[in-house]
């Protein structure tokens, strides 16, 4: 029972509780009744910056991030930098343990600049130019091929021992078919080939593309039987082992009170379950997971927007 059960009339004269499920875990109401974040004033904040603004508490930043690495395991996580990647909200990160996703040479320099080690970065997009794949191939960063003929222009340019992941998408019904190739198909087969007959290049394991705004472990455990389903087609024809699964789909961030999250403990503990159950035959038994929005995702609506051209972002 709280003090507005008791008095009614107290529950008009307090301030709303903040739900730090929705609101980066520093932000309090302060004493001129205004909101802060991480000790500073959201109204000086839009007077110093104007709107729409985007603030970044690196104190929340910090404590999700370390959330998500200590729930996946060492290497088991990866920030996708589509949801807003700066310098230092990436050395938050990656001081964290986690992984980088990068869609550019340009924020590939960004995640290296922010402490990234080569080895934890790969480059993934529908549209990489010549460009990008020179820089991945220069620092060491994996990337990601979504067809054959992707995969063929990858292995004619890449140098020797470039890892490479191959994009792959479930098979629901209804889904858009984006950037990738559908699992178990002859298409995302032969992909594969052209990847394993490359002396260039090394198959560093599938990359599952499931969507945003996921709030249940249905669609992933769905994805993750289709995968290993693929897995046992490639061990039996092929003779390899797939060395490892990355499911990745953006996590649920509620933005109102009453919308749904991700519980992280129980996303886990549940895929660690699934992966083990698969058996070890086909896989090697380890998945990867990667995010965005998880980390950076919480924060003052009322004062910010999404990521976009020219909107400031404040850490």
């Amino acid at each position: 029972m709280t003090p507005a059960d008791i008095l009614p009339s107290l529950a008009t004269a307090l301030p709303p509780r903040l739900d730090p499920e929705i609101w980066p875990i520093t932000t309090r109401w302060g004493l001129d009744g205004g909101l802060e974040i991480g000790g500073m004033s959201l109204a000086r904040l839009v007077a110093d910056h104007g709107t729409p603004v985007r603030v970044l508490d690196e104190t929340d930043v910090r404590a999700r991030a370390i959330g998500y690495a200590a729930a996946f395991g060492p290497g088991g996580c990866s920030y996708s930098a589509k949801a807003g990647l700066t310098v230092p909200t990436g050395r938050w990160i990656a001081e964290a343990g986690l992984g980088c996703y990068v869609t550019s040479a340009d924020q590939l320099r960004t995640a290296l600049l922010a402490g990234f080690n080569a080895r934890d970065l790969v480059l993934c997009s529908a549209g990489k130019s010549v460009a990008d794949l020179d820089a991945a191939f220069a620092c060491g960063a994996g990337v990601v091929v979504g067809s054959a003929a992707e995969a063929a222009t990858v292995a004619g340019r890449a140098p020797s021992g470039q890892r490479v992941r191959l994009r792959v998408l479930p098979s629901a019904p209804g889904r858009p078919h984006g950037y990738g190739l559908r699992l178990g198909t002859s298409t995302a087969l032969a992909a594969l080939d052209v990847v394993l007959r490359s002396p260039a290049l090394r198959f560093d394991g599938l990359d599952c593309s499931l969507g945003h705004q996921l709030a249940r472990f249905g669609s992933y455990e769905r994805c993750l039987r289709e995968a290993i389903a693929f897995m046992a087609v490639i061990r039996a024809r092929r003779g390899f082992v797939v060395p490892m699964i990355n499911l990745g789909g953006g996590h649920a961030v509620p933005y109102r009170d009453g919308e749904d999250g991700l519980a992280l403990g129980a996303f886990a503990a549940r895929l660690r379950l699934s992966m083990g159950a698969a058996g070890r035959e086909a896989v090697n038994g380890r998945s990867w997971a990667a995010i965005g929005d998880e980390l950076i995702g919480h924060y003052a609506a009322a004062f910010a927007a999404p990521v976009t051209t020219g909107v400031p972002v404040v850490a």
